[in-house]
């Protein structure tokens, strides 16, 4: 996956779809803890599946990637890509993982944007935004 913090292209696009078709399937047959076998077979799946994660609001695999795999990576969280991402989709429950696993949002005024174009004020109650 092309860094998205460079390019600016939003990580939900259809970039996501195609990770969708391969990973979701992938995920059902072997579960999480054939994860590290694959990325020991595809090095760049690791940022992937991190986005495949918070944009499926999949806290667990999230969870994983973190707390068994170490992936919390600076980039993603000094971009904000992924809380961007889990804005869009209204995942609160993800956007409340990404907060306390140390995220920060890029903005105030990119966060109350982004959850605006996406029509889920509510998730900015789990960033005590008020609007």
């Amino acid at each position: 996956m092309e860094d998205t913090c460079k390019t600016n292209a939003p990580p939900y696009s259809s970039k996501v779809s195609v990770s969708n078709s391969a990973l979701t399937p992938w995920l059902s047959a072997n579960g999480l803890h054939r994860m590290p076998e694959l990325f020991i077979a595809i090095p760049t799946l690791p940022r992937a599946v991190l986005v495949y994660a918070v944009y499926n609001d999949r806290v667990d695999i999230m969870t994983f990637l973190v707390q068994d795999q170490n992936l919390l990576t600076d980039l993603f969280a000094s971009c904000g890509v992924l809380l961007n991402v889990a804005l869009a989709g209204g995942h609160v429950s993800m956007v409340r993982y990404l907060r306390q696993a140390g995220y920060n949002p890029p903005s105030r005024t990119s966060v109350i944007k982004t959850a605006t174009y996406a029509l889920r004020l509510d998730v900015l109650d789990a960033l005590d935004y008020k609007v």
